[in-house]
């Protein structure tokens, strides 16, 4: 990368020409990347770093509330070192998420972060109104021949 950040990118902008250094560039997507202007590709973070993502909206939502992580954590029935934990990004529970978004009065975001997919209407006419209640087994394609080996 040592002969990419010499050649230097040019960007325009309301019809002015920035010469951009590759350096620059990086810090300038890692600034918009941090305000949250960029969607992140999810697929290509780790676990790890969906964490601290998780965290860090956490964090900032409880800010945009005004709150401290003493208040939220008095108000989830949590330690602070829990909340503190969460929005580090550290390793948290389900239970833990939903008592922190229940505190900031944010429990809609679960919505959007799963929602309820429902059943297609093909479904329900196959099931007859019935709730489906488990998966179906696999069924392996069985050999033409008769062999199993």
């Amino acid at each position: 990368m040592a002969v990419a950040a010499i050649v230097p990118f040019y960007l325009t902008h309301s019809f002015t020409v920035y010469n951009i250094s590759y350096i620059h560039l990086k810090y300038l997507m890692w600034q918009l990347m941090k305000s949250g202007d960029i969607i992140m590709n999810i697929y290509g973070m780790s676990d790890r770093a969906i964490l601290r993502e998780m965290g860090r909206r956490l964090k900032r939502k409880r800010l945009e509330k005004n709150v401290s992580q003493q208040k939220l954590a008095e108000s989830a029935g949590l330690n602070r070192t829990t909340v503190g934990e969460a929005e580090r990004g550290t390793s948290f529970g389900v239970l833990t998420l939903v008592q922190i978004l229940r505190a900031l009065d944010a429990l809609e975001e679960m919505d959007s972060f799963l929602p309820d997919p429902g059943a297609s209407p093909l479904q329900l006419a196959k099931m007859k109104g019935k709730e489906r209640r488990r998966a179906s087994p696999q069924t392996a394609d069985a050999d033409p021949g008769g062999v199993d080996w």
